[in-house]
């Protein structure tokens, strides 16, 4: 998605009227709105690609996958934001600002784009990793078969690895599942 910043700082109240009264998407960052733009074909077929996924390996239990639709509230660092898509198991905490905020996503999945790549990798992960429920953060390429994880590891620390190539798998820990990058690429035709 292609991010277009307002540059007038203006309260997560105003934000949520301004996101009544628009058609599109837009984020929220320290009194700044950031409009969304959609997305290629790949992310979106990658993003649900990645859902079904995840969502076949837990409908048994009391977990949600949910869509970008879905805003993610970061109240300890004043943001909204839409990740691609976010798990969360148990009741859904909602924020007390607006009830289509969720607060405590356990995983969250961002498909990065040339435009939000940046962004995704830095200051998005460190207010993602302010999150208390949050275990897991996966930043999918669209270029590359490649997933980048960041996870708490067995010692409360944040880690990170790297999964490249169809042939991978993608061990969602806090999950206790395992997803092939040949089921997060499915379709996707990469250039040569």
């Amino acid at each position: 998605m292609i991010p277009a910043e307002k540059k007038a700082k203006v309260s997560p109240s105003e934000f949520f009227a301004y996101l009544d009264s628009i058609e599109g998407k837009a984020e929220y960052f320290d009194g700044l709105i950031v409009d969304m733009a959609a997305g290629s074909s790949d992310h979106s077929l990658i993003t649900m690609n990645c859902g079904i996924a995840i969502g076949r390996q837990i409908d048994d239990r009391n977990c949600g996958v949910y869509s970008g639709d879905l805003m993610v509230g970061l109240e300890i660092s004043n943001a909204y934001v839409l990740p691609d898509l976010s798990i969360a198991c148990g009741k859904l905490e909602k924020s007390g600002i607006n009830k289509n905020v969720a607060l405590n996503p356990q995983v969250i999945v961002e498909v990065l784009s040339p435009t939000t790549m940046e962004k995704d990798r830095t200051s998005k992960l460190l207010r993602y990793m302010q999150i208390p429920s949050l275990r897991e953060y996966l930043l999918i390429e669209q270029a590359k078969p490649q997933v980048d994880l960041c996870f708490v590891n067995d010692k409360g620390f944040w880690d990170s690895e790297t999964i490249s190539g169809l042939e991978g798998i993608v061990q969602i820990r806090s999950l206790g599942i395992e997803i092939t990058m040949a089921s997060i690429y499915r379709l996707v035709e990469f250039e040569s």
